[in-house]
């Protein structure tokens, strides 16, 4: 049984098991709504130890991020929601002109979205690794972004490919949607932190050569 276990196979469905965990808690606990930035740095702190190969115990490491993080993480997450809301009211002014002050406020909005973005994703899964303080995980954000666009691109990336996956096949989607259930979240989150990951192993690197 323990060969098994060790196998590629037997790693490969630990890690599945694993994902469904996580997948399933973080659709349950993410209902309140205002819990999601809480719930998103838990599951990261989960999936930087799978992408390591670490042993791990989901429900202990999930709920002990989640609960010494929670006001952070959810700070973090409101800070994203405020953001989002003027860009998407910016995004409606714009729809009022026709001249060039269209482009102002279509520019201003996406330039919010990206801030956002880039504090929702990096400044969450620092919660993940690192102590600090809130104002630091911001400020880190955009130092992290500087310093690896191309990975962050890619970390974005995997959720646009998601959302446009789901909005072309959506007559599979809604036959297959078990799936998406099972690891519709926690499979992309993976992703995502294997390629902030590289972000932070470049940075990391970089201070110990100085």
């Amino acid at each position: 049984m323990q060969k098994f276990l060790d196998s590629p196979l037997g790693n490969l469905l630990r890690i599945l098991g694993d994902l469904l965990t996580l997948n399933l808690l973080f659709i349950f606990l993410s209902l309140p709504v205002i819990t999601i930035g809480a719930n998103l740095s838990a599951m990261y702190a989960v999936l930087l130890k799978l992408i390591h190969g670490e042993q791990v115990f989901v429900f202990r490491t999930f709920f002990k991020n989640w609960k010494s993080n929670f006001l952070k993480a959810t700070a973090l997450w409101l800070i994203f929601l405020l953001l989002v809301f003027v860009a998407s009211v910016d995004f409606r002014f714009a729809l009022t002109f026709d001249d060039a002050t269209k482009s102002v406020f279509i520019i201003v909005a996406t330039i919010l979205v990206i801030i956002g973005l880039t504090i929702m994703t990096l400044g969450i899964i620092q919660l993940s690794k690192y102590e600090n303080t809130l104002k630091n995980y911001i400020k880190n954000s955009f130092l992290l972004a500087a310093c690896a666009p191309g990975w962050l691109i890619l970390a974005w990336a995997v959720w646009v490919v998601l959302i446009l996956g789901i909005y072309l096949f959506i007559e599979y989607v809604l036959t297959y949607g078990f799936v998406l259930l099972m690891w519709g979240i926690s499979a992309p989150a993976m992703a995502t932190a294997y390629f902030v990951d590289k972000i932070f192993a470049k940075v990391e690197n970089a201070q110990a050569n100085n």
